[in-house]
């Protein structure tokens, strides 16, 4: 199964915010995963701190209403990508 029928078949159910790690190879991919409901993405490889930055954006969208939960989900985002290995 693809990203972009997981991303169809999510977005079907939910409003949940999807965010995707891909190798994307050409604009019509991008384009596909967008229109599938992917709320942001980033291409491989990646850095930690910008996977962080941009999922704490996505989240700062999801619960702008919240803020108090979106700063315990940034804080708690920051906290795990400085565990994430980078790749050589």
């Amino acid at each position: 199964i693809s990203g972009e029928e997981v991303c169809k078949s999510i977005r079907a159910r939910s409003a949940v915010p999807i965010f995707a790690l891909t190798d994307l190879s050409s604009d019509a991919e991008e384009v596909n995963l967008l229109r599938a409901g992917v709320d942001g993405y980033l291409m491989k490889p990646f850095n930690p701190m910008v996977l962080a930055a941009r999922v704490i954006s996505v989240v700062r969208r999801t619960y702008r209403y919240n803020p108090q939960l979106v700063a315990a989900h940034a804080q708690a985002i920051r906290q795990n990508a400085a565990r994430i290995p980078v790749a050589a």
